[in-house]
This record gives structure tokens, C-alpha cells and sequence, in this order.
């Protein structure tokens, strides 16, 4: 399968973590005492942490390699107990301890690991597997060893159908399997998880990888203290349609589904950080898809849940025109933005798209396609124009005109002349609320 997302530009500022360095730590633990400021620093550092742009697994020339869905999976635990640990401990109670010199080292071991729960020192070892690999519903085996073989799609009609498929298989298995279970301890949802995976009569299934089982395992008993199913069930209802755009989209290509999946997540700002760890555990998981599709191809599980038409909505770059993708602020220079459903969004100044330069040639066409975005006003304008790359002057092209909120809109106008020959950025001069690019085309002939 095609790993063209895990290529990422080199960016001066960036600063990036080797994985294997942090898969692979042969750094000493220690024991780190920290100021209230220091702490406050490390916390909001933390989201940078969530970005698989953070992290190099491989470096090219022009580009380096983001981790793949295995080496992630294995990552996230890891930045999750760091969280963890920067919600601090009462320090207080530790000196008392010490100074009634009672059980120090308990109380060490309890600031050090945040152990405060019994369910937390559970999911450190999953309970005995032995019974479970005997049967075939768990497996020793890699995530790429244990991958489901689907046919890869062969009509629109058909990826619509199996993203639909495993946006229901996830929603059902989240609402009616795992997250009432949310708080047990970890042999029970190891169980509720099992029965979850419904894909033992299907050919060359051996079961669920322990490596994916622990990930949804810890997930689940550190959101099961103070998550919120009625706010996780209508973040999965409202973003229906995004998520399946998002799989559909990058059909038959199941890494890069899962990363724009997991990408997705990550931006949404309304989810707590918890949130968002038991959402990926399964919705971000390309392992999971593999399943899932081979068994709607094989017994229409999801047949009686399938929406005629439901694609329809999702965006498909035409032949040609450059996509700006999802959310990376890294692609964008000046003005100010933010990331709103996985994509930029525009909010205020002159933004420049600078993750790619183009050259108009004679008789081109600026083409824009954009979503106009808002936060209750009903109209949403724009300017949009090219910036010279060699002295950053902007020209403005396309005019302001207003258009409805949450529409998708395609504009053209033809590029003046000066601009011939010269290689440019394309920009957005926000003017009322906000605004969405998609993708954009410099083309001979308006759309």
C-alpha cells in the first residue's frame, strides 16, 4: 500500500523526535522535580506530542517519514502516561509522608506513576491470555501479520459503502459494547472487546493483536474515571459525515484512512484528551478496517444501514488541481488560522498556502474551490489571489463576493499577465468571518 502521507516537508522551525529514540529509549528513568512554571510550559507543549509530523521513522532528502499506524500505536500510551504524569501529585502529602517517615517509597512510586486508581495499576498487564490465543480471538502476531485482505473497491458506489460500513461497526461497537464497560476492570473489557471483534468465520482471521487490544484496553480505563458517554455519542453523530468523506476519500488506501481519521481527531477541540485516545483506538485503526470491509464484501453485515447517495457530499480533487489536504498549519505563512473539522481555516490577514509554489502560464485561470465558514452569521466573503514567491507581493484575483455558510463554492478568474512565467503562493484575504480551502487549479479554461 501507497505511505505518500507519511511524507512531511522539512520545516526550519520544526522541531522532531526520532520514534525509535522514544520506542527504543535507552535513557535512564529519573525522577524530575518541577516547578508550577515549568510544569505549566511542558503542558501546553504537549499537544505537539499528538502530531505524527513530530515524529521522524525514516529521513529522505527532501522529506522525512512520519511514523506508520503501528509505530503510532505504540506511541500514543506512551504520550498519554506523560499527560498523565503532568497533571502532577500533591507534593504536600509526599513530604508528610516522608517527614512521618511512612512507606516513602510507596508514596514515590505513587507521584512518579500516578498510580492513583486500582484500575490504573490493572492496566499496566492485560490478565492471562492463554485462553483467548487458544481459541484464535487474540494473537502474538504483528498488526501487519494479522491485516484483513478486502477487494479493493471498485466504484465510488462501493468505497461508500465500506466507509459507511465501518462508521457504523465503530459507532455500535463505542455505544453498545465498550464504553458501558467503560469503568470495569481490565479482564472484563479485555472480554467485552473480544466479543467486539465478530470476524472469527472469516478466512485467515487469528485474532485481534494483543499490541491493538492493550492501546483500547488502557484507553478505556483511563477515559471510564470522568468521561462522558452522552458527549462522546454526539461527537460521533455530528462528525458522521466527515469521517465517512475522510475513509471514503482515501479508499483503498487503509494507512492513509486511518491517518486522516486520526488526524481529524486530534483537531477536534471539543474532545478532552481522553476523548480522543479511545476514539482513535479503534476508529483510527487501519487493522480494524481490514476486517470490517472484508466482511461486508463477504455478508453485507452493514447492508440494512447503508445510505444511498451518502458520498455525494465528500470533496474529490479534479485531475490536475493541487488539494490543500488536511489541517497543517505548516502549510501556511502570515495572517491567522485554525484547524475546524481537519481543515484550515482562515481567520483573519493575508494567509499564504506555502506548502507548494506554481507557475502561471499564458491564458491560465485562478480556480478556488472553499467553504465559506462562520460562527452564526449566515454569509462569509473572501478575497483570493497569488503571492509572487520572490518578493511576497500579493495580487489579488478573485473578488469579495458573499456567499451562504457551510456551502462549498468554486471561483475563477483569469491570472493577470504580470503573473506569466512567475512562480507563486496561492493566498486568502479573509474579509467576513471565515473560509475553508479545499484545492485550487491553475487551468486554461474556467470550470
Amino acid at each position: 500500500m501507497s505511505e505518500v502521507w507519511r511524507k512531511k516537508t522539512y520545516y526550519q522551525p520544526r522541531i522532531i523526535i526520532e520514534t525509535q529514540r522514544v520506542l527504543e529509549s535507552t535513557v535512564k528513568d529519573s525522577l524530575v522535580c518541577l516547578t508550577g512554571a515549568e510544569i505549566e510550559m511542558l503542558r501546553n507543549l504537549m499537544p505537539y506530542l499528538d502530531r505524527r509530523s513530530t515524529f521522524v521513522s525514516e529521513y529522505q532528502e527532501s522529506f522525512y517519514l512520519c511514523p506508520d499506524n503501528t509505530e503510532w500505536d505504540n506511541l500514543m500510551p506512551i504520550v498519554a502516561s506523560l499527560q498523565e504524569k503532568l497533571m502532577g501529585c500533591d507534593i504536600d502529602l509526599l513530604i508528610d509522608a516522608i517527614n512521618a517517615q511512612t512507606d516513602v517509597l510507596d508514596a514515590l512510586m505513587s507521584c512518579v506513576c500516578a498510580s492513583t486508581t486500582l484500575q490504573q495499576k490493572q492496566v499496566a498487564t492485560l490478565p492471562d491470555m492463554g485462553e483467548y490465543v487458544e481459541l484464535e480471538t487474540v494473537t502474538y502476531k504483528t498488526v501487519d501479520e494479522t491485516l484483513g485482505v478486502f477487494t479493493p473497491p471498485a466504484t465510488d458506489e462501493a468505497a461508500c459503502e465500506l466507509a459507511q460500513a465501518f462508521w457504523y461497526y465503530v459507532y455500535q461497537t463505542y455505544t453498545e459494547k465498550l464504553l458501558p464497560f467503560a469503568d470495569s476492570s481490565s479482564d472484563v473489557l479485555v472480554g467485552a472487546i473480544v466479543a467486539t471483534v465478530a470476524f472469527g468465520a472469516l478466512a485467515l482471521f487469528v485474532g485481534i493483536p494483543v499490541i491493538i487490544l492493550g492501546a483500547i484496553v488502557f484507553a478505556l480505563v483511563q477515559w471510564g474515571v470522568s468521561g462522558s458517554i452522552d458527549n462522546f455519542i454526539n461527537w460521533m453523530l455530528g462528525t458522521k459525515d466527515e469521517i465517512i468523506c475522510l475513509i471514503y476519500d482515501n479508499l483503498p488506501d487503509v494507512d492513509a484512512a486511518a491517518a486522516a481519521v486520526s488526524d481529524y481527531i486530534d483537531a477536534a477541540v471539543e474532545l478532552s484528551y481522553l476523548d480522543r485516545l479511545v476514539l482513535k483506538s479503534i476508529m483510527a485503526s487501519s487493522w480494524h478496517m481490514t476486517w470490517v470491509f472484508l466482511d461486508q464484501e463477504t455478508n453485507g453485515t452493514w447492508d440494512p444501514y447503508l445510505v444511498p447517495g451518502q458520498c455525494d457530499i465528500c470533496t474529490i480533487v479534479p485531475s490536475g488541481c493541487f488539494s490543500i489536504g488536511s489541517c497543517d498549519l505548516d502549510d501556511w505563512d502570515n495572517g491567522t488560522l485554525e484547524c475546524r473539522f481537519n481543515l484550515a481555516t482562515l481567520t483573519g490577514g493575508l494567509n499564504r498556502w506555502v506548502k507548494e509554489s506554481h507557475t502561471p502560464v499564458s491564458g491560465d485561470y485562478l480556480v478556488v474551490h472553499w467553504i465559506p465558514r462562520s460562527d452564526g452569521y449566515p454569509e462569509t466573503a473572501a478575497y483570493w489571489g497569488l503571492t509572487r514567491v520572490s518578493d511576497l507581493v500579493h495580487f489579488s484575483i478573485l473578488p469579495k463576493t458573499h456567499y451562504p455558510v457551510d456551502i462549498p463554492v468554486t471561483l475563477y478568474a483569469a491570472v493577470p499577465s504580470q503573473l506569466w512565467g512567475v512562480e507563486c503562493y496561492l493566498d486568502s484575504q479573509q474579509d467576513t468571518w471565515y473560509v475553508s480551502p479545499l484545492w485550487w487549479c491553475l487551468q486554461q479554461t474556467p470550470p
